[in-house]
């Protein structure tokens, strides 16, 4: 009869469990399964990773058009010269539309000193790339690109990750505007994220500025947030944070100055925490108002922790089946009923 009742046992245990695991996949793929943007991890993808002879003769190295680059990633070229010279660099990229970025020019490097340079994608495509150096005697040059992070990713708090619910890369040439429209929740903070993620040549000049400004199209209010403000490289990021007072749409509007052809700018929107609860004493609408005096209802919401959930689960479950087995157990005893 024990066998018996270790098999009721059994089967109770493998539905709670099959329960249990059930909310927690739905938990995990509730998490995960957010809007399409790059992943959270770096890609770590190598597309060069080799030495290069740079001579007096042919100076430079030249990448036509096959070097695939993927929208929103940051790439980083690594330069080192390995041999006991030393020499200035210019690097200019071409994207896959033809327009031309200087991005660094690097000077008195010698051997064992690493450059790095990132650069933001936001087009995918095939790219050009050539290294000029700037040089008296021949010498072999490291060149190292691979993928890193997507951009903006080493600049949002890892724990702000899964609330993103914009980010892009955008090509900018001077006075080039954009406006488009995204829903944000009523009394919520949301953080803006702004950062020039393509590298000017210090032989250029590097101004990049912002003026940005948001209408809440709901009430039809013009909010200015910057105008003409300075962006750094692509190591600084210009972010602040913005309160909404009520949910529905509101029109975002960019427009970026600079001084070179075109420039990436990588943009995020996080959502970052509950302002109020909305109540309101003027709101018609709200419980125990003047229409409504005898029909006052207060709503209560609360939070249950994963923790309590499971042990309900568990105590709902053995409350039920165990009454079962006992019956069960005592109908096998006494088969009469006596």
């Amino acid at each position: 009869m024990a066998i018996n009742i270790s098999k009721y046992l059994i089967f109770l245990v493998i539905i709670l469990s099959t329960l249990l695991l059930n909310i927690l996949v739905q938990v995990d793929c509730t998490f995960i399964s957010s809007e399409n943007r790059p992943t959270m991890n770096s890609r770590s993808d190598v597309l060069i990773d080799k030495v290069y002879n740079f001579t007096v003769d042919r100076p430079f190295i030249y990448f036509h058009e096959n070097i695939f680059l993927e929208a929103s990633y940051n790439y980083y070229i690594t330069l080192c010269i390995v041999t006991p010279h030393s020499c200035d660099m210019n690097i200019t990229l071409w994207d896959p539309k033809g327009e031309e970025y200087r991005l660094s020019y690097e000077e008195s490097m010698t051997q064992n000193d690493y450059r790095e340079i990132p650069y933001g994608v936001a087009i995918s495509g095939n790219y050009s790339l050539l290294f000029s150096a700037i040089l008296t005697e021949n010498l072999n040059i490291l060149i190292n690109i691979e993928c890193g992070d997507a951009c903006l990713y080493d600049k949002i708090k890892f724990e702000e990750l899964a609330d993103i619910i914009y980010i892009d890369v955008l090509k900018f040439y001077n006075g080039t505007h954009i406006s488009h429209l995204i829903t944000l929740k009523m009394d919520t903070y949301y953080r803006f994220y702004f950062g020039r993620v393509s590298p000017i040549s210090k032989k250029l000049s590097s101004y990049t500025a912002l003026t940005h400004s948001i209408i809440d199209k709901n009430q039809d209010i013009f909010f200015s947030i910057f105008n003409n403000k300075t962006i750094g490289s692509p190591k600084n990021v210009t972010s602040y944070r913005f309160g909404t007072v009520i949910e529905g749409e509101y029109r975002l509007n960019l427009t970026i100055f600079c001084d070179v052809k075109a420039v990436n700018i990588a943009y995020a929107i996080v959502e970052k925490q509950r302002i109020a609860d909305g109540t309101d004493p003027n709101d018609d609408d709200r419980p125990g108002s003047p229409d409504e005096p005898n029909n006052r209802t207060i709503r209560i919401e609360s939070f249950i922790p994963i923790e309590w959930t499971i042990g309900m689960i568990l105590f709902s479950g053995s409350a039920v089946m165990i009454p079962i087995i006992i019956v069960q157990y005592r109908k096998k005893k006494n088969p009469t009923g006596i």
